[in-house]
């Protein structure tokens, strides 16, 4: 069974109520998962972000060696694709972003990864693993 993995932003994240920086902080986060490269994401988030059983560099580095095996398995021959869905159980109907990653050369399918992208109010709140996403 797939362990759940929360990144749930600060307090002070929030009580700023920085749409804009929240916004940039989900898009930062998409665009690795579309470049399979956690690094484009790590400078977004900060020491104090609370992870749920993970400190910020064990949560960066289980992503990223998710990439790893993903790049070499695709002998980094590869293209991601992203659609937003919903969520169809414990948060039920919230938002889900959906990548599917391809290896180009094949156009087989290599895995299929969801993250729940808990906004509110145009603050992000929290991104975590979501394993029933609507397909």
């Amino acid at each position: 069974m797939e362990s759940v993995i929360h990144l749930k932003t600060k307090e002070t994240f929030k009580a700023k109520q920085n749409k804009l920086e929240s916004e940039e902080v989900v898009n930062k986060f998409l665009e690795s998962f579309i470049l399979l490269d956690v690094s484009v994401f790590e400078p977004y988030m900060s020491e104090e972000d609370i992870f749920e059983n993970m400190g910020k560099y064990e949560f960066l580095h289980q992503i990223q060696s998710t990439f790893e095996d993903l790049r070499s398995k695709t002998n980094e021959d590869f293209w991601v694709t992203n659609v937003t869905t919903t969520c169809g159980a414990c948060s039920w109907g919230k938002r889900v972003e959906h990548f599917k990653i391809y290896n180009n050369k094949t156009k087989k399918l290599m895995n299929e990864i969801g993250y729940l992208i808990d906004v509110r109010g145009g603050i992000l709140f929290d991104i975590y693993l979501c394993n029933f996403f609507e397909k």
